[in-house]
């Protein structure tokens, strides 16, 4: 009786894993010591296009943009090399979709290769393309009123009704 309860939880837990990783649109990964991916969470078909049972075996970086490859792979390198330090590392880079274009992602990994249930480097993304391209217009924007300001040769106030002072930039 008790090996069945233990087989019921075990398959219940399966059941929960399962669940939750397919009703999610975080990415997550497993990567090995070397890059490769372990598993790949079932919402890379949704938000990226790309078979998760395809992506097993290759190397991650497969994915990601050329421009991000190094950078990637040094801090991986370093992250797979001194799981004493490992932690959460936040980063961010481009992926590519099924379609071709890149969409940019917000990752955690964590060093979990001592880990016996896992044996890897999870990897769990988040697709933060609007925020990046809103960040860019604004960026964009912010330097086209600073051009503007400057050959206007106009002041700008500032006010702060909380704090109770005016603040002029005069140029």
């Amino acid at each position: 009786a008790r090996d069945e309860a233990a087989r019921a939880e075990v398959a219940r837990e399966r059941d929960l894993f399962r669940t939750l990783t397919e009703n999610v649109s975080d990415l997550i990964f497993v990567l090995d010591s070397a890059g490769y991916i372990k598993y790949a969470s079932p919402a890379l078909r949704g938000v990226l296009g790309h078979d998760p049972a395809i992506a097993i075996g290759r190397p991650a970086r497969e994915l990601v943009h050329p421009s991000h490859r190094e950078q990637l792979h040094e801090r991986f390198a370093l992250l797979a090399r001194h799981p004493e330090r490992s932690g959460h590392h936040t980063f961010e880079f481009m992926l590519q979709h099924a379609d071709e274009t890149w969409r940019w992602f917000e990752a955690v990994a964590t060093n979990s290769l001592d880990d016996r249930a896992v044996s890897g480097i999870i990897v769990h993304s988040r697709e933060v393309t609007e925020r990046k391209t809103t960040d860019l217009a604004l960026q964009q924007t912010r330097m086209q009123l600073d051009v503007a300001l400057q050959g206007a040769e106009l002041g700008v106030w500032s006010a702060d009704l909380r704090a109770g002072f005016c603040f002029l930039d005069a140029n």
